[in-house]
């Protein structure tokens, strides 16, 4: 029993260090450019996968703006594994949600099953 609750504070502890490192700019400003730029209903998931990688890559080069090494992502890490979740679930719920009201502002009305 005590190696279950040693589990869940070790897992406890790697969400919230993943929740404090995790740099929510990058991906919400390229969800947000995809979710405007592209309005088709389709491809949710490979716009949101697009949006993720390239928000990696700016965190992943963030530091050579200012003269600094770039900080590579550790794949194998648990918490860069719930940080890139975290920023894939935002990336497509933003994209999803820019699509849907972006397709209700339309002006083009939609088209009727011939019967």
């Amino acid at each position: 029993m005590a190696s279950v609750i040693d589990l869940t504070l070790v897992l406890s502890d790697l969400i919230v260090a993943a929740l404090n490192g995790l740099n929510w700019i990058p991906v919400v400003v390229f969800s947000l450019l995809i979710g405007v730029i592209q309005s088709q209903k389709t491809a949710y998931l490979i716009k949101a996968l697009l949006a993720t990688g390239l928000a990696l890559i700016i965190n992943a080069l963030w530091p050579l703006a200012f003269g600094l090494t770039p900080v590579l992502p550790d794949p194998l890490a648990i918490e860069t594994q719930i940080q890139t979740a975290l920023m894939f679930v935002a990336a497509f719920l933003i994209i999803r949600f820019l699509c849907v009201i972006k397709n209700t502002i339309s002006l083009t009305p939609k088209k009727k099953a011939e019967v």
